[in-house]
């Protein structure tokens, strides 16, 4: 699954504000990949979620090469292998200033077996995913989504 976010995404500025794609079998349990402000920090976080308990969580910072200001588009990716049960995340940064940035995360997150069959199914649940709390609105711009 992949979406786009369209930037600048300098309005990320409050504690929780988060945008970006989500895969699991509900609202209690799933893998997340989202542009987030945390700790007043930006970050892509790559985070796992089973019974609202987190299991595992990576992060990559948003704080370099202008930061947040300088994105002029940014595309986070989930990609599922079934046969291993692993999730893993990667982003492209387009900046304003020019050029492309792109990484990906050295954590893959393995569903556990017992959950396997609930995130690798036809009723598993995808979708996006964002929080605009805080004192200043955030307003993430999704210009596309596909899901594979």
């Amino acid at each position: 699954m992949t979406t786009r976010l369209l930037g600048p995404l300098a309005n990320l500025t409050a504690n929780t504000q988060q945008a970006g794609i989500f895969i699991g079998p509900s609202q209690t349990t799933f893998v997340k990949l989202v542009a987030a402000r945390l700790s007043n920090r930006n970050v892509i976080e790559f985070r796992n979620e089973i019974g609202d308990v987190e299991r595992e969580r990576a992060e990559l910072t948003l704080d370099d090469n202008g930061g947040l200001a300088n994105i002029a588009a940014l595309d986070l990716t989930i990609s599922a292998d079934p046969a291993t049960r692993e999730l893993r995340a990667s982003y492209r940064k387009e900046l304003i200033s020019g050029g492309v940035e792109s990484k990906s995360f050295s954590l893959g997150i393995e569903v556990p077996t017992a959950n396997a069959a609930s995130y690798f199914n036809s009723a598993s649940q995808a979708g996006l995913t964002f929080s605009a709390r805080g004192p200043t609105i955030f307003k993430p711009a999704f210009a596309s989504t596909v899901l594979r």
